[in-house]
């Protein structure tokens, strides 16, 4: 009998560090919050062609520690969900995709790092205003006819709040959960 304990004791060990694995995987889960907002005066079936704006190569201010850690995960999870609900990643682009995250600088003050050119920036209801640990997507349409992009719109921002993990693959796990049920708010998703 103690020889069988000793062969199934690593096999014991290895479900119950699965089993935290999973639980912390599931309260990180929990805690996200995700809102959607769709402009009404959009329908958002009309669009065709997106381009996602990596902040990297548009935004000129430096990124918050850490985030080109991050970079890929939220671009790949955006083109998935993109194309996912019927849309083409090509140019010339009807749609500008573009995250942005909101973080507590070094003074402690909420600061964002994403792209945004003048679009109405107007928050998502039930929220007045984003919090730290916020990732937001804005869609906006690009069909204007102002060069000085003042007419563009913001048609869908979707927003995650409260992202919290230990480790890079959890915060990558929330990433891609976070913007999956951003895009199930899109019509064509439904």
């Amino acid at each position: 009998m103690r020889h069988h304990l000793r062969a199934v004791r690593p096999l014991i060990w290895a479900a119950a560090l699965t089993c935290v694995a999973a639980c912390e995987s599931n309260q990180e889960a929990a805690d996200l919050e995700v809102l959607t907002r769709i402009n009404e005066e959009s329908d958002l079936n009309a669009f065709e062609r997106f381009e996602i704006i990596d902040p990297l190569e548009f935004v000129y201010e430096s990124p918050p520690p850490n985030y080109d850690k991050i970079n890929g995960a939220i671009l790949g999870a955006i083109e998935r969900e993109a194309t996912d609900v019927g849309l083409v990643r090509a140019r010339p682009a009807e749609l500008a995709i573009t995250p942005i995250i909101f973080f507590l600088d070094v003074e402690g003050n909420l600061d964002r790092y994403g792209a945004y050119w003048g679009y109405d920036e107007e928050w998502i209801e039930g929220r007045e205003e984003p919090v730290r640990g916020t990732l937001a997507v804005d869609v906006v349409d690009l069909r204007g006819t102002n060069e000085d992009e003042t007419d563009d719109v913001l048609v869908f921002r979707g927003a995650a709040t409260d992202f919290r993990a230990e480790s890079l693959e959890g915060l990558e796990n929330l990433i891609d959960q976070a913007v999956t049920e951003m895009f199930e708010s899109w019509p064509t998703a439904q």
